[in-house]
Protein backbone atom coordinates (compact mmCIF):
# COMPACT_ATOMS: atom_id res chain seq x y z
CA UNK A 1 0.00 0.00 0.00
CA UNK A 2 1.81 3.42 -1.36
CA UNK A 3 2.26 5.74 1.32
CA UNK A 4 -0.91 8.13 -0.11
CA UNK A 5 -3.37 4.81 0.59
CA UNK A 6 -2.16 4.26 4.48
CA UNK A 7 -2.38 8.16 4.55
CA UNK A 8 -6.48 7.90 3.38
CA UNK A 9 -7.00 5.01 5.39
CA UNK A 10 -5.12 6.52 8.59
CA UNK A 11 -8.12 9.52 7.68
CA UNK A 12 -10.54 7.49 6.97
CA UNK A 13 -9.84 5.65 10.27
CA UNK A 14 -10.40 8.58 12.17
CA UNK A 15 -13.15 9.19 10.39
CA UNK A 16 -15.19 6.36 11.52
CA UNK A 17 -14.46 6.90 15.43
CA UNK A 18 -15.66 10.42 15.05
CA UNK A 19 -12.27 11.93 15.70
CA UNK A 20 -11.66 13.75 12.26
CA UNK A 21 -10.70 17.03 11.82
CA UNK A 22 -13.22 19.63 9.64
CA UNK A 23 -9.77 19.57 7.62
CA UNK A 24 -9.68 16.37 7.63
CA UNK A 25 -12.91 15.58 6.40
CA UNK A 26 -12.36 17.97 3.54
CA UNK A 27 -8.88 15.60 2.71
CA UNK A 28 -11.10 12.62 2.11
CA UNK A 29 -14.16 14.38 0.16
CA UNK A 30 -11.17 16.24 -2.43
CA UNK A 31 -9.69 11.82 -2.48
CA UNK A 32 -13.58 10.95 -3.11
CA UNK A 33 -14.33 13.35 -5.95
CA UNK A 34 -10.83 12.24 -8.11
CA UNK A 35 -12.11 8.94 -9.27
CA UNK A 36 -14.73 6.28 -9.27
CA UNK A 37 -12.18 3.65 -7.93
CA UNK A 38 -11.37 5.89 -4.71
CA UNK A 39 -15.09 5.86 -3.94
CA UNK A 40 -14.62 1.74 -4.34
CA UNK A 41 -11.80 2.07 -1.50
CA UNK A 42 -13.55 3.99 0.72
CA UNK A 43 -15.95 1.75 0.94
CA UNK A 44 -13.53 -1.04 1.70
CA UNK A 45 -11.46 1.01 4.31
CA UNK A 46 -14.71 1.87 5.88
CA UNK A 47 -15.51 -1.94 6.38
CA UNK A 48 -11.83 -2.58 7.48
CA UNK A 49 -11.77 0.10 10.00
CA UNK A 50 -15.53 -1.14 11.58
CA UNK A 51 -14.13 -4.92 11.55
CA UNK A 52 -10.49 -3.60 13.20
CA UNK A 53 -13.02 -1.29 15.83
CA UNK A 54 -14.80 -4.58 16.43
CA UNK A 55 -11.91 -7.00 17.26
CA UNK A 56 -10.63 -4.34 19.84
CA UNK A 57 -13.28 -4.27 21.19
CA UNK A 58 -13.68 -7.58 21.81
CA UNK A 59 -9.87 -8.09 23.12
CA UNK A 60 -10.70 -5.35 25.42
CA UNK A 61 -13.90 -7.65 26.59
CA UNK A 62 -11.72 -10.31 26.59
CA UNK A 63 -9.34 -9.02 29.37
CA UNK A 64 -12.02 -7.87 31.69
CA UNK A 65 -13.44 -11.19 32.17
CA UNK A 66 -9.76 -12.46 32.41
CA UNK A 67 -9.26 -9.89 35.12
CA UNK A 68 -12.53 -10.06 37.14
CA UNK A 69 -14.30 -13.48 35.91
CA UNK A 70 -13.19 -15.21 38.74
CA UNK A 71 -14.21 -12.67 41.13
CA UNK A 72 -17.81 -13.99 40.02
CA UNK A 73 -19.24 -16.99 41.75
CA UNK A 74 -22.56 -18.34 40.16
CA UNK A 75 -25.35 -19.69 41.81
CA UNK A 76 -26.08 -21.77 38.64
CA UNK A 77 -24.45 -23.81 36.47
CA UNK A 78 -24.23 -21.71 32.98
CA UNK A 79 -24.82 -18.65 34.73
CA UNK A 80 -21.47 -17.34 34.97
CA UNK A 81 -21.23 -17.46 31.27
CA UNK A 82 -24.26 -16.12 30.53
CA UNK A 83 -23.84 -13.26 32.45
CA UNK A 84 -20.65 -12.49 30.54
CA UNK A 85 -22.45 -12.72 27.59
CA UNK A 86 -24.89 -10.55 28.56
CA UNK A 87 -22.07 -7.93 29.86
CA UNK A 88 -20.13 -8.10 26.94
CA UNK A 89 -22.88 -7.71 24.40
CA UNK A 90 -23.99 -4.59 26.67
CA UNK A 91 -20.94 -2.91 26.01
CA UNK A 92 -20.82 -3.57 22.44
CA UNK A 93 -23.74 -2.37 21.99
CA UNK A 94 -23.31 1.07 23.98
CA UNK A 95 -19.98 1.02 21.76
CA UNK A 96 -22.13 0.15 18.53
CA UNK A 97 -24.67 3.27 19.46
CA UNK A 98 -21.98 5.33 19.83
CA UNK A 99 -20.03 4.36 16.73
CA UNK A 100 -23.56 4.81 14.82
CA UNK A 101 -24.71 8.12 16.33
CA UNK A 102 -21.20 9.96 15.50
CA UNK A 103 -21.35 8.17 12.13
CA UNK A 104 -24.85 9.94 11.71
CA UNK A 105 -23.50 13.41 12.57
CA UNK A 106 -20.68 12.89 10.04
CA UNK A 107 -23.07 11.55 7.27
CA UNK A 108 -25.12 14.47 7.58
CA UNK A 109 -22.71 17.23 7.86
CA UNK A 110 -19.35 16.11 6.23
CA UNK A 111 -19.93 17.00 2.84
CA UNK A 112 -21.30 20.45 4.06
CA UNK A 113 -18.31 21.01 6.25
CA UNK A 114 -15.89 19.81 3.93
CA UNK A 115 -16.63 22.06 0.75
CA UNK A 116 -16.46 24.41 3.56
CA UNK A 117 -13.24 24.16 4.66
CA UNK A 118 -12.33 24.10 1.42
CA UNK A 119 -14.42 27.87 0.37
CA UNK A 120 -13.66 31.40 0.63
CA UNK A 121 -15.87 33.23 3.24
CA UNK A 122 -18.23 35.43 1.16
CA UNK A 123 -18.26 39.83 1.17
CA UNK A 124 -22.25 38.96 2.54
CA UNK A 125 -23.63 36.83 5.28
CA UNK A 126 -25.45 34.04 2.48
CA UNK A 127 -27.58 31.30 3.39
CA UNK A 128 -27.38 28.30 1.47
CA UNK A 129 -30.86 25.93 2.35
CA UNK A 130 -31.14 22.43 1.99
CA UNK A 131 -32.94 22.53 -1.51
CA UNK A 132 -29.26 24.17 -3.36
CA UNK A 133 -30.99 28.14 -3.10
CA UNK A 134 -28.54 30.64 -1.68
CA UNK A 135 -29.80 33.95 -0.82
CA UNK A 136 -27.96 37.29 0.53
CA UNK A 137 -28.71 39.23 2.71
CA UNK A 138 -27.14 43.17 3.29
CA UNK A 139 -27.31 44.62 6.50
CA UNK A 140 -23.92 44.32 8.76
CA UNK A 141 -25.92 42.44 11.10
CA UNK A 142 -28.58 40.09 9.77
CA UNK A 143 -31.66 38.65 11.46
CA UNK A 144 -33.08 35.19 10.03
CA UNK A 145 -35.85 33.20 11.59
CA UNK A 146 -36.98 29.49 10.91
CA UNK A 147 -40.39 29.00 11.60
CA UNK A 148 -41.13 25.79 14.21
CA UNK A 149 -41.98 23.30 11.37
CA UNK A 150 -39.10 24.52 8.90
CA UNK A 151 -41.64 25.66 6.36
CA UNK A 152 -40.71 28.68 5.95
CA UNK A 153 -37.18 31.41 6.62
CA UNK A 154 -37.89 35.07 7.52
CA UNK A 155 -35.55 37.28 6.39
CA UNK A 156 -35.03 41.50 8.12
CA UNK A 157 -36.77 42.35 5.00
CA UNK A 158 -39.48 40.36 5.84
CA UNK A 159 -38.70 38.34 3.38
CA UNK A 160 -40.43 34.71 3.15
CA UNK A 161 -38.77 31.78 1.74
CA UNK A 162 -41.33 29.21 1.50
CA UNK A 163 -41.21 25.22 2.07
CA UNK A 164 -37.60 25.42 3.17
CA UNK A 165 -38.13 21.93 4.86
CA UNK A 166 -41.02 18.99 5.60
CA UNK A 167 -41.06 18.51 9.48
CA UNK A 168 -42.39 15.39 8.31
CA UNK A 169 -39.64 13.54 6.96
CA UNK A 170 -37.74 11.58 9.52
CA UNK A 171 -34.47 13.55 8.15
CA UNK A 172 -34.69 17.89 8.08
CA UNK A 173 -32.99 19.47 5.52
CA UNK A 174 -29.27 21.18 6.28
CA UNK A 175 -28.70 24.52 5.78
CA UNK A 176 -25.96 26.73 6.28
CA UNK A 177 -25.45 30.58 7.20
CA UNK A 178 -22.01 32.06 6.56
CA UNK A 179 -21.21 35.22 7.88
CA UNK A 180 -18.33 37.76 6.74
CA UNK A 181 -15.67 39.47 8.46
CA UNK A 182 -16.67 42.39 9.79
CA UNK A 183 -20.35 41.77 10.06
CA UNK A 184 -22.39 39.35 12.73
CA UNK A 185 -25.80 37.41 12.30
CA UNK A 186 -28.75 36.17 14.16
CA UNK A 187 -30.43 33.69 13.82
CA UNK A 188 -33.71 31.85 15.38
CA UNK A 189 -33.69 28.11 15.30
CA UNK A 190 -37.10 26.38 14.47
CA UNK A 191 -36.88 25.27 18.36
CA UNK A 192 -37.31 28.44 19.86
CA UNK A 193 -32.96 28.80 20.08
CA UNK A 194 -31.29 32.11 19.23
CA UNK A 195 -28.15 32.04 17.75
CA UNK A 196 -25.39 34.82 17.39
CA UNK A 197 -22.62 34.83 15.22
CA UNK A 198 -19.55 36.28 15.18
CA UNK A 199 -17.57 37.67 12.30
CA UNK A 200 -16.15 34.90 9.62
CA UNK A 201 -18.48 32.34 11.00
CA UNK A 202 -19.99 28.90 9.59
CA UNK A 203 -23.13 27.46 10.90
CA UNK A 204 -24.77 24.58 9.74
CA UNK A 205 -28.55 23.69 10.94
CA UNK A 206 -31.20 21.38 10.05
CA UNK A 207 -34.56 22.94 9.02
CA UNK A 208 -36.62 21.52 12.15
CA UNK A 209 -35.72 19.37 14.98
CA UNK A 210 -39.08 16.98 14.57
CA UNK A 211 -38.36 13.59 15.11
CA UNK A 212 -34.80 13.77 16.28
CA UNK A 213 -33.60 12.05 19.15
CA UNK A 214 -31.33 15.40 19.56
CA UNK A 215 -30.92 19.13 18.26
CA UNK A 216 -27.81 18.88 16.60
CA UNK A 217 -25.80 22.03 14.72
CA UNK A 218 -21.94 22.35 13.50
CA UNK A 219 -20.36 25.62 14.25
CA UNK A 220 -16.79 26.56 12.51
CA UNK A 221 -16.42 29.99 14.02
CA UNK A 222 -17.88 31.77 17.26
CA UNK A 223 -21.21 32.26 18.14
CA UNK A 224 -23.15 32.75 21.09
CA UNK A 225 -26.05 30.62 21.78
CA UNK A 226 -29.55 31.29 24.18
CA UNK A 227 -30.85 27.42 23.99
CA UNK A 228 -34.52 26.85 24.30
CA UNK A 229 -35.23 24.52 26.98
CA UNK A 230 -35.87 20.50 26.23
CA UNK A 231 -35.69 17.95 28.50
CA UNK A 232 -36.14 15.34 26.09
CA UNK A 233 -34.03 16.50 23.13
CA UNK A 234 -30.84 17.77 24.07
CA UNK A 235 -29.05 20.84 21.99
CA UNK A 236 -25.60 19.33 20.79
CA UNK A 237 -23.11 21.52 19.07
CA UNK A 238 -20.67 19.81 17.30
CA UNK A 239 -17.09 21.67 16.58
CA UNK A 240 -13.97 20.09 14.69
CA UNK A 241 -12.80 19.14 18.20
CA UNK A 242 -15.55 19.26 20.85
CA UNK A 243 -19.11 18.03 21.27
CA UNK A 244 -21.49 20.86 23.83
CA UNK A 245 -24.31 19.17 25.47
CA UNK A 246 -26.93 21.51 26.85
CA UNK A 247 -30.87 21.51 28.04
CA UNK A 248 -31.83 24.48 27.77
CA UNK A 249 -28.34 27.35 28.97
CA UNK A 250 -26.74 30.55 27.23
CA UNK A 251 -23.02 29.92 26.24
CA UNK A 252 -20.42 31.03 23.93
CA UNK A 253 -18.52 28.84 21.74
CA UNK A 254 -15.09 30.00 19.89
CA UNK A 255 -13.81 27.30 17.56
CA UNK A 256 -11.88 29.47 15.03
CA UNK A 257 -10.42 27.66 12.16
CA UNK A 258 -6.70 26.87 12.08
CA UNK A 259 -6.69 27.59 15.65
CA UNK A 260 -4.48 25.42 18.64
CA UNK A 261 -7.43 25.88 21.44
CA UNK A 262 -10.76 25.66 21.51
CA UNK A 263 -13.16 27.58 24.22
CA UNK A 264 -16.66 27.49 26.00
CA UNK A 265 -17.96 30.20 28.34
CA UNK A 266 -20.63 29.16 30.38
CA UNK A 267 -22.66 32.54 31.22
CA UNK A 268 -26.30 30.45 32.69
CA UNK A 269 -27.21 26.88 33.23
CA UNK A 270 -25.37 24.33 32.72
CA UNK A 271 -22.66 23.20 29.90
CA UNK A 272 -21.53 19.71 29.49
CA UNK A 273 -17.89 19.90 27.27
CA UNK A 274 -16.68 16.60 25.69
CA UNK A 275 -13.53 16.26 23.69
CA UNK A 276 -14.95 14.12 20.01
CA UNK A 277 -13.39 10.93 20.56
CA UNK A 278 -14.43 7.15 21.77
CA UNK A 279 -11.50 6.52 23.48
CA UNK A 280 -9.44 8.56 25.90
CA UNK A 281 -12.50 11.35 26.15
CA UNK A 282 -12.38 14.15 28.64
CA UNK A 283 -15.45 15.68 29.80
CA UNK A 284 -16.55 18.54 32.67
CA UNK A 285 -19.65 20.25 33.47
CA UNK A 286 -19.58 24.09 33.50
CA UNK A 287 -20.84 26.33 36.22
CA UNK A 288 -22.38 30.06 35.19
CA UNK A 289 -19.10 32.41 35.12
CA UNK A 290 -16.53 29.27 33.56
CA UNK A 291 -14.80 28.83 30.94
CA UNK A 292 -13.22 25.47 29.29
CA UNK A 293 -10.09 25.41 27.37
CA UNK A 294 -9.13 22.52 24.76
CA UNK A 295 -5.00 22.88 24.27
CA UNK A 296 -4.91 20.60 20.71
CA UNK A 297 -0.80 20.25 21.60
CA UNK A 298 -1.14 19.46 25.28
CA UNK A 299 -4.55 17.04 24.82
CA UNK A 300 -6.19 18.69 28.03
CA UNK A 301 -8.83 20.43 29.02
CA UNK A 302 -8.89 23.34 31.28
CA UNK A 303 -11.05 25.61 33.53
CA UNK A 304 -10.98 28.74 34.56
CA UNK A 305 -13.31 31.49 36.00
CA UNK A 306 -14.06 34.25 34.03
CA UNK A 307 -15.80 37.44 33.78
CA UNK A 308 -18.37 36.67 30.90
CA UNK A 309 -19.19 39.92 29.38
CA UNK A 310 -14.90 40.02 27.97
CA UNK A 311 -16.23 36.95 25.88
CA UNK A 312 -19.96 37.64 24.73
CA UNK A 313 -20.30 41.63 24.32
CA UNK A 314 -19.00 41.12 20.51
CA UNK A 315 -23.05 39.75 19.93
CA UNK A 316 -24.36 43.19 21.23
CA UNK A 317 -22.04 44.91 18.39
CA UNK A 318 -18.64 46.02 20.96
CA UNK A 319 -15.71 44.65 22.62
CA UNK A 320 -15.37 45.21 25.90
CA UNK A 321 -12.28 46.96 27.09
CA UNK A 322 -9.79 44.96 29.62
CA UNK A 323 -7.46 47.56 31.23
CA UNK A 324 -5.36 44.41 31.96
CA UNK A 325 -5.25 42.67 28.30
CA UNK A 326 -4.67 44.97 25.55
CA UNK A 327 -3.06 42.42 24.01
CA UNK A 328 -6.81 40.34 23.64
CA UNK A 329 -8.37 42.81 22.51
CA UNK A 330 -6.10 42.95 19.90
CA UNK A 331 -6.61 39.90 18.96
CA UNK A 332 -10.38 39.97 19.26
CA UNK A 333 -10.35 42.62 16.09
CA UNK A 334 -7.90 41.31 14.35
CA UNK A 335 -10.36 38.02 14.01
CA UNK A 336 -13.38 40.37 13.65
CA UNK A 337 -12.31 42.19 10.64
CA UNK A 338 -9.95 39.47 9.05
CA UNK A 339 -6.94 41.83 9.56
CA UNK A 340 -3.29 41.84 10.33
CA UNK A 341 -2.30 44.39 13.38
CA UNK A 342 1.03 45.16 14.37
CA UNK A 343 1.98 46.44 17.49
CA UNK A 344 4.97 46.57 19.48
CA UNK A 345 5.84 43.95 22.48
CA UNK A 346 6.65 47.00 24.55
CA UNK A 347 3.27 48.16 24.02
CA UNK A 348 1.14 45.40 23.99
CA UNK A 349 2.38 44.59 27.21
CA UNK A 350 1.82 47.57 29.46
CA UNK A 351 -0.49 47.62 31.51
CA UNK A 352 -3.51 50.20 30.41
CA UNK A 353 -6.43 52.35 32.11
CA UNK A 354 -8.63 51.27 29.42
CA UNK A 355 -12.28 50.55 30.43
CA UNK A 356 -16.10 50.62 28.81
CA UNK A 357 -16.67 49.76 24.86
CA UNK A 358 -15.46 50.13 21.84
CA UNK A 359 -17.97 49.85 19.33
CA UNK A 360 -17.44 47.60 16.55
CA UNK A 361 -18.56 49.41 12.86
CA UNK A 362 -18.22 47.80 9.31
CA UNK A 363 -15.79 49.99 8.47
CA UNK A 364 -12.34 48.64 10.57
CA UNK A 365 -10.89 52.06 10.02
CA UNK A 366 -13.11 53.67 12.13
CA UNK A 367 -12.43 50.90 15.08
CA UNK A 368 -8.74 51.72 14.32
CA UNK A 369 -9.17 55.06 15.19
CA UNK A 370 -11.01 54.88 17.86
CA UNK A 371 -8.54 52.44 19.74
CA UNK A 372 -5.87 55.02 18.97
CA UNK A 373 -7.74 57.46 20.94
CA UNK A 374 -8.07 55.50 24.02
CA UNK A 375 -4.78 54.56 23.90
CA UNK A 376 -3.10 57.47 22.58
CA UNK A 377 -1.53 55.17 19.37
CA UNK A 378 -1.59 56.35 15.81
CA UNK A 379 -1.94 53.54 12.87
CA UNK A 380 -0.72 53.38 9.40
CA UNK A 381 -1.89 50.88 6.69
CA UNK A 382 1.39 48.88 5.31
CA UNK A 383 1.07 46.52 2.74
CA UNK A 384 -2.20 45.50 4.24
CA UNK A 385 -0.83 45.14 7.85
CA UNK A 386 -2.23 47.82 10.27
CA UNK A 387 0.95 48.95 12.03
CA UNK A 388 0.43 50.61 15.82
CA UNK A 389 3.04 52.94 16.98
CA UNK A 390 3.21 55.57 20.09
CA UNK A 391 2.46 59.02 18.91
Amino acid sequence: MNNNLLHIKTLVGKYIDGTASIEEIAAIHVWLNESETNKVAFTKLKQECKQKQQSLANADWLKFEQKYGNAVKPNKKGKRLLGFISIAASISLVVGVSIHLMSNIQDNYSTILAEASAAEVPEKTTINLSDGEQITLETSHSVVEVDEQGKQILLEDKQVVEEIGDAESSKPGINQIIVPYGKTAELLLADGTKVWLNAGSRFVFPDHFNKQPNREVVLIGEAFFDVSHNADQPFKVITDEMVYTVLGTSFNIQSLPNSTSVSAVLVEGSLQVEKKTLLNKQKVILKPGQKSQFLAKQDRMHVTNVNTAFYTSWKDGYLMLDKNRLGKLIEQIEQFYHSELVISHELINVPTQLSGKLLLDEDPEQVYSALCDLTGMTYRIVADKVVFEKQ
